[in-house]
Order: C-alpha cells, then sequence, then structure tokens
C-alpha cells in the first residue's frame, strides 16, 4: 500500500494483469490513490484480444471499490479507465482479486424460476432477483471475508417502499443499519457508519403486490460511510436538478 501504479494524465488508460495460468475470479477489492476513476469497466479475456466485460462502474468515487460479478474463467483481467475523477491520472495503490470458491453466498426466502438470488450480485443490471410472493422477503448476502462496510447501491426491479438493511459478523446476531420507510425505487444509495461485517441482509417489507426484485447490489466499504454530506448527496442524485448545490452531485458550478 506504499506503492502505486500511476498513469498518465488522460482519461482512456488502463492497467492489465496476465495470469500464469487462467482461474476463476468472482471479484475484486481496489485501492485508489487520490487519483482515481470516476468511469471505469472490468473486462476479462482468455487471449489478451477478445474481451467481455464483466462490470461496469458509472460513478466512482475513489478510496476502496468492493465489486463482485458471476465467476468466470479468464487469463487477463483489465481495468479499463474511461474518465477520471481528478484533474490527475488514475492512480492504484492496490488490487486484492476474488477467486471462484471465494465468491459470495447470496440466498433468499424465496425466488421465481430464472430470477434466482445470485442475479443480484452477478454484475449484470440485465438480470435480477426476484421473489416469488410479496410480503416480508429477504436477500441474504456472505461475503468472502469479513470487510469494513460503509454502505450499499441497491438498483431495484420492483423496489420494496419500506425495507431494513442489515448487518453481522457471525450471521447469527445481526444490527439494523439503515432503515427506508418510503422508498421510490430506482438506485438506492445507503450509507451508514462503519462496520465489520461478513454477511448483510436486505428485509423487505412492504411493496408490490407481485413481490420484489433487485436488479444489481453494490457494497461500500467503511471509507465512504455514513456523515451529513454523504446524506445530501444521497439526496440530490435522485432530486430535480436545482434543488441542491451543483458540487453535491460532482457537477462544475463555476467557468473559468
Amino acid at each position: 500500500m506504499d506503492t502505486r501504479w500511476s498513469s498518465n494524465f488522460g482519461d482512456t488508460e488502463w492497467w492489465q494483469v496476465k495470469f500464469a495460468e487462467p482461474r476463476v475470479i468472482a471479484g475484486l477489492k481496489i485501492s485508489w490513490e487520490t487519483a482515481f476513476a470516476e468511469k471505469y469497466e472490468v473486462a476479462v479475456s482468455m487471449d489478451g484480444q477478445q474481451w467481455q466485460k464483466v462490470y461496469s462502474v458509472p460513478e466512482g468515487d475513489g478510496r476502496t471499490d468492493i465489486l463482485f460479478f458471476k465467476p468466470v474463467e479468464t487469463r487477463y483481467l483489465r481495468i479499463q479507465c474511461l474518465q477520471r475523477g481528478t484533474g490527475w491520472g488514475n492512480s492504484i495503490y492496490e488490487i486484492a482479486f476474488y477467486d471462484g470458491d471465494r465468491a459470495p453466498k447470496v440466498t433468499a426466502t424465496s425466488s421465481t424460476d430464472g430470477a434466482g438470488p445470485e442475479l443480484a450480485l452477478d454484475g449484470d443490471p440485465s438480470t435480477m432477483w426476484r421473489s416469488a410472493v410479496a410480503g416480508e422477503q429477504m436477500l441474504t448476502v456472505q461475503l468472502p471475508e469479513t470487510l469494513s462496510l460503509g454502505g450499499l447501491e441497491i438498483l431495484w426491479g420492483d423496489p420494496a417502499t419500506r425495507y431494513d438493511v442489515e448487518c453481522s459478523a457471525d450471521g447469527a446476531s445481526w444490527t439494523k443499519m439503515f432503515e427506508e420507510k418510503n422508498g421510490n425505487g430506482a438506485k438506492d444509495y445507503i450509507f451508514f457508519p462503519a462496520t465489520d461485517a461478513r454477511h448483510m441482509r436486505v428485509i423487505c417489507r412492504e411493496g408490490p403486490a407481485n413481490g420484489y426484485a433487485i436488479k444489481e447490489m453494490e457494497f461500500k466499504s467503511g471509507e465512504e460511510q455514513a456523515s451529513p454530506i454523504r446524506a445530501y448527496q444521497a439526496k440530490a442524485r435522485d432530486a430535480a436538478r436545482g434543488r441542491y448545490l451543483m458540487w453535491l452531485t460532482r457537477e462544475q458550478e463555476f467557468w473559468t
């Protein structure tokens, strides 16, 4: 963590690794330096020529990114930076990989055919977990290791209007970290005080009569924990343009 890769001062820079032999990858943890990529993609390849995108980050904010996707066998992995988040280039302290046997284990109280719980954490927003019934339904994730968590992004299909987010170190004793009483769907940005957790669950309590659907979830590291600014930023993302200061949505608010 005292050394780093630093790119040229450009947007379309990339970092790539060639593994000694093909291996199954299910996710990675990226520790960004101050110069981070606001928009970037993770792609894999068996030959270093034909690439398959497995994850896309449209609103990166640096620090530590925890990404999970459907396990895929690959020889190469590339982080393709598309747009810088600062005036510098792109810079990474360290990257850790989660092999296929360390993929998160996702379960749910119910699901419909072809819409299992694992689809809420496969890196593909075109697929989703869908509960078989309404009422109280639960989606639970067992992480590959204990992580410092500070929040969660949920991209809904059919949203819960009332739900809780809970964390646990052992899967037995749970702590409520967030409560939503008036959800409106789309994407929810959830922040809470940093906590070490091996398990997280979303408890859907009220919503559509046909059940709930989650397209994708992304975990936030403990460095991105709840703060007054975080709360305003989360609200500003979904608000009509002009209701909040432009810098809360990371827009330039002056001309020079």
